[in-house]
């Protein structure tokens, strides 16, 4: 490989290139297990286990080093019973709720 081929990675990333790597995307909104519909305002944390900040005032997580955490509200069971959960759906994280 030559100089011409190395890729720069400290290049400034897209925001496309950014929200990539995050579960949820801020401004979109997503249903709780509850049915309620919460839309994502902000994202705070330290990388590797954001924090989310939404709409009915409560964080959930974004991702963690497993990723079972995303959508978890924080401070509850892992178990992911808490119904104020972003919902799932065969264990997968859901899309976004269409307006």
């Amino acid at each position: 490989m030559n100089q011409n081929q190395l890729r720069d990675d400290t290049a400034p990333r897209s925001v496309d290139q950014q929200q990539a790597c995050y579960a949820f995307r801020v401004g979109e909104t997503y249903e709780t297990q509850a049915g309620n519909l919460i839309t994502v305002i902000g994202r705070e944390g330290s990388r590797g286990y954001e924090c989310l900040q939404c709409s009915d005032g409560i964080y959930r997580y974004d991702r963690s080093i497993g990723g079972t955490d995303a959508g978890r509200v924080t401070g509850t069971a892992h178990d992911y019973s808490c119904a104020d959960n972003f919902k799932r759906h065969n264990n997968r994280i859901s899309e976004p709720h269409e307006k």
